[in-house]
């Protein structure tokens, strides 16, 4: 039993662990959709494991989002959720990892690869976390203006000494279709 439960443990750590060699995630094109409209939120699935979600204040406005995975990317259409509720948000997040030993208190490269119809789409992308054991939140944003072809966003960051988690976070601003690819966090290239 004992062997059973640390199998889980190093299974559950390697799923929240950023890999060294490969830190791109998620692979969309194995991943699969989970609508949970009473919690207002879609969970996104790679081998049966949490891997990313939308969430959509006000929850009722929810059933009126639209996500799919089309060619190894992740469509999310938003139009009617803003057509249902104007200050609608709708917030994309990665599961959050525990950073990689050497990431904290280094300079760190977030990159995200989105694009999206119609003209003018805009985002914020943040690096959010938690510093330590005390919970504080910790929290970096850019704003976007989101091509219609898909391109790769760059987001470089010192992380702090103490960051215990770290996701990307990105808050869908406009109503249109958002198409949303490869996801990476890295060590900046000097180091």
């Amino acid at each position: 039993m004992l062997k059973f439960v640390y199998s889980l443990l190093l299974a559950f750590a390697l799923c929240l662990t950023v890999n060294a060699e490969d830190k791109t995630m998620p692979d969309w094109g194995i991943s699969t959709v989970k609508n949970m409209s009473e919690k207002g939120l879609v969970y996104f699935y790679m081998n049966n494991h949490w891997i990313a979600n939308i969430a959509v204040i006000p929850k009722d406005a929810f059933t009126d989002l639209k996500c799919e995975i089309r060619d190894g990317r992740l469509i999310v259409d938003t139009t009617k959720v803003f057509e249902t509720d104007e200050k609608a948000r709708i917030t994309f997040r990665t599961i959050p990892h525990r950073p990689v030993a050497g990431f904290p208190g280094k300079p760190c490269v977030l990159t995200l690869n989105i694009g999206g119809t119609p003209e003018g789409l805009t985002a914020d992308m943040y690096y959010e976390g938690r510093l330590g054991a005390g919970d504080k939140s910790y929290y970096k944003r850019i704003k976007l203006s989101i091509p219609q072809q898909p391109k790769d966003f760059i987001f470089g960051q010192l992380l702090p000494e103490n960051i215990d988690l770290i996701n990307l976070r990105c808050d869908l601003k406009k109503p249109g279709v958002y198409s949303i690819g490869k996801i990476t966090l890295d060590l900046a290239n000097n180091e």
